[in-house]
């Protein structure tokens, strides 16, 4: 019980450091709805949304999202012109919008601007990070220019 509320906390303060040190824009979504106005607002936002079942059993998935959702806080905080999401595909608040862009695999992560993304899955987070960081100058780009990335 013990590690699980470090895990907790270490997740409440690494939110709380992304959001503090880079003044980045963390949206922690109520509802689908909530969300979905963010994703189909015709904005050019940088989206990175992380998707997670936070009902897992297995220590190795949770680690596995800790440890994924480290170094993509990581990247938040060096790029504050993301919003960035951490989505819970197990809160049945939030289904619709895990129904709705098509999630089948956690943990998952979608890079996103104006309707357009790529989708990364599975479980080595380093390369997770390291692609995200090979596409986000793109997405970056096409944010300031109004353009799609492709």
């Amino acid at each position: 019980k013990i590690k699980r509320n470090m895990k907790l906390w270490s997740a409440v303060v690494l939110i709380a450091l992304i959001t503090l040190a880079s003044g980045s824009q963390v949206l922690i979504p109520r509802d689908s709805e909530e969300i979905l106005s963010h994703l189909t607002n015709n904005n050019f936002n940088v989206y990175l949304l992380l998707f997670v079942d936070q009902s897992a059993r297995d220590s190795d998935i949770r680690d596995l999202n800790q440890d994924l959702e480290g170094k993509l806080g990581t990247i938040v905080t060096s790029n504050s012109d993301i919003f960035f999401s951490k989505i819970d595909v197990s809160n049945p608040r939030l289904m619709k919008v895990v129904n709705e862009i098509g999630v089948t695999t956690t943990p998952a992560v979608l890079l996103m601007v104006h309707g357009k993304g790529v989708w990364l899955k599975g479980k080595n987070t380093y390369l997770m990070s390291e692609r995200i960081k090979d596409f986000l100058p793109v997405f970056k780009q096409s944010s300031s220019r109004h353009e799609n990335p492709y």
